[in-house]
């Protein structure tokens, strides 16, 4: 009888164990899975696909620049109100005071046009977590070239990386839980085309830099924006708590390098310099907000 109870009593010890391991395996898996960036929320839906940007206005080169968590919210909290404060915080006297669109099913933008297009350039913030903005840069030729100041280029980064950094966006998506810290995935894209009065087609010719100017290779270089955005893999699980000018400079190298621009180390550190000056950029966020 003693026999037949140990018996019984290893059978079920190792059915407990292979239960517990089985459990186990799958709690892992959970909490991998909760802790990994799937990197999907950049091209979630509803929000628009990304891809390279080219076409510009006229005497204009248009700006794309979005980010969103790395890893994808798991949590429907988002708040059009919030959405809206953050908009009217953080683009102050860009866009009419009144969204152009708020609802719970993709979210909040406003628009340049009072028409509700898109055209002119837009904010957005997607129920996916996803910051967008659309912008264009204003180009006065000189001599009959279209020479593009990178200070401009810059400001609008710097606007949604201290959106994505701020409190409000909290209050927009919500935090993520304890101890997960948020990290967003950057998609930077510049339009290397513009259109002249007469209606031609015309790339940009130069850049103009604060400071020292980097050397640039060859007489016929073609703007080029990837279409995966500049800087992709250097800005991918960034840390939004760093400072911005760790971003731009990220940004800077891949940008000119990728349009025949070298030795670039001075004009980046004179151009960055030139900037913190003009736009005020914070070290970095409060440490407890992401």
């Amino acid at each position: 009888m003693s026999n037949l109870l140990i018996g019984i009593l290893g059978v079920l010890a190792v059915a407990a164990t292979g239960v517990a391991l089985k459990w186990g395996k799958q709690a892992l898996a959970a909490i991998r899975a909760a802790l990994t960036p799937d990197h999907k929320a950049l091209y979630r839906q509803p929000a628009w696909g990304l891809m390279a940007v080219q076409s510009g206005g006229l005497k204009s080169i248009r700006l794309v620049i979005a980010s969103a968590p790395s890893r994808s919210l798991r949590r429907a909290t988002f708040s059009p109100d919030a959405a809206i404060q953050l908009f009217r915080a953080q683009f102050p006297g860009q866009f009419p005071d009144q969204p152009a669109a708020s609802d719970l099913r993709t979210g909040v933008k406003f628009t340049v046009s009072p028409t509700g297009s898109t055209k002119d350039g837009y904010p957005w913030a997607w129920v996916t977590g996803r910051l967008d903005l659309s912008t264009y840069i204003q180009l006065t030729p000189k001599d009959g070239r279209f020479i593009v100041p990178v200070m401009d280029i810059l400001r609008p980064i710097a606007q949604v990386a201290e959106a994505v950094a701020s409190p409000a966006y909290a209050e927009v998506f919500g935090s993520p839980r304890w101890p997960l810290r948020r990290h967003v995935d950057w998609f930077i894209g510049i339009g290397g085309d513009l259109v002249r009065d007469e209606g031609a087609t015309v790339p940009w010719d130069g850049l103009e830099f604060r400071g020292r100017r980097p050397q640039r290779a060859g007489t016929q270089q073609y703007p080029y924006c990837p279409p995966s955005g500049f800087a992709r893999d250097r800005l991918r699980s960034w840390n939004p708590q760093r400072p911005v000018s760790d971003l731009l400079r990220a940004f800077l190298e891949d940008f000119l390098q990728t349009n025949g621009y070298h030795d670039v180390d001075g004009a980046i550190t004179d151009t960055l310099k030139a900037f913190k000056t003009s736009h005020q950029l914070p070290a970095a966020s409060t440490p407890g907000l992401s």
